[in-house]
């Protein structure tokens, strides 16, 4: 039988095709791994995703933007944490762990502790060395208004106020205004708290002279250095919470 030309091409194709099938088979013959385990155990972990299911991550996860929580409780189980501890920074790389509130000398003079939630009308402002919430009335303990020329020494006793000193005690100087967080208690001179003064507005200067205790009243000092009547107005409150 006689070959044309279409004919020879054709067989050179089918054996130039049949020579690269086989040379790829024993490629692949020759790199083969078979799988180290039955599916479908070798799978690539499932991402995290918005599905309402609980999920956990293993390993670290670093976020590097905003990071809310719309609800539920928020669990930090890192550590050995024990009911009164406060979760605070350990270092300067943002690492946060449980510690005891006396080890960070949160506490002070005054305030009211309770084991669960603040009455009404006051504030958490922080815990005790027992790890209790310490409460405080909203507001500071006292605000005075008082009109001074020269000197004059003020007690204060519950919420019963004594000025003496260069005071006319009407018209243009002595008390102006009082107004206590605790009405019926003002600033006991049995109390054991150490009180300091705030936002002082004023020419002259406004210093606790004597702090409260043992039926001592909480005793101030003003000093107005200029001549005729400036007016004082200054906050009292605890020194610590």
């Amino acid at each position: 039988m006689k070959m044309t030309s279409k004919s020879i091409l054709s067989a050179i194709s089918l054996l130039v095709g049949g020579f690269i099938g086989a040379s790829a088979l024993v490629a692949m013959a020759g790199t083969w791994v078979p799988a180290s385990n039955n599916p479908p155990t070798p799978n690539a972990d499932a991402p995290i995703n918005v599905a309402a299911g609980l999920q956990t991550k293993n390993g670290s996860l670093q976020i590097n933007g905003g990071f809310g929580i719309a609800g539920g409780p928020f669990v930090f189980a890192s550590g050995t944490p024990v009911v009164g501890q406060v979760l605070t920074a350990l270092d300067t790389a943002g690492t946060v762990g449980w510690v005891a509130t006396s080890s960070l000398g949160i506490g002070g003079g005054g305030g009211t502790y309770s084991n669960t939630t603040c009455p009404v009308g006051q504030m958490m402002v922080g815990f005790g060395s027992t790890g209790a919430i310490k409460c405080h009335l909203w507001g500071p303990i006292a605000t005075l208004s008082i009109s001074v020329d020269n000197q004059a020494t003020v007690k204060i006793r519950g919420t019963e106020i004594t000025i003496t000193g260069d005071t006319s005690g009407a018209g243009e100087g002595g008390l102006l205004s009082a107004n206590f967080s605790n009405h019926s208690l003002g600033i006991p001179p049995s109390s054991t708290s150490t009180y300091a003064l705030y936002n002082v507005s004023g020419r002259g200067t406004v210093s606790i002279t004597q702090q409260p205790g043992s039926g001592i009243p909480l005793t101030l000092q003003i000093s107005d250095p200029q001549g005729s009547y400036s007016t004082y107005t200054f906050d009292i409150d605890y020194t610590s919470y």
